[in-house]
């Protein structure tokens, strides 16, 4: 079985149990510190689609406003938009920080909205 780290790299589960019974387990490939929890199991075939199925999932739970919370179709197109240039940002590593600053802006400023929706969707 193979498993992707969260920083993106793949490795088989021999290599991954082998590398974290180190003190200070290190990704082979990037040198970022390494945890079991950091580790989830290949379920796509493109690393790329492991890397960004958590980002979006992330992102769809801050950014979830519905199309009756707009004024107007364009207002909810641009949006949609802004949530994926934020996916893609973090998805490519483009700009994380300010991109993940972003995100905790418009947190705070929508803490009630978001409560609210994601009220809606549990009970849907």
């Amino acid at each position: 079985r193979m498993f992707i780290s969260h920083c993106g790299h793949l490795c088989c589960e021999n290599c991954m149990n082998l590398l974290l019974k180190q003190s200070s387990a290190a990704c082979p490939v990037c040198h970022t510190g390494v945890r079991r929890a950091n580790f989830t199991q290949q379920r796509f075939q493109d690393v790329s689609v492991e890397i960004e199925m958590p980002i979006r999932d992330r992102i769809a739970r801050i950014y979830n406003k519905r199309e009756e919370d707009f004024a107007t179709l364009r207002e909810y197109n641009d949006y949609l938009e802004e949530r994926e240039d934020i996916v893609f940002n973090l998805t490519n590593r483009i700009d994380v920080e300010a991109t993940n600053e972003r995100v905790e802006r418009y947190k705070k400023r929508n803490r009630d909205v978001i409560m609210v929706n994601s009220i809606k969707e549990g009970d849907e």
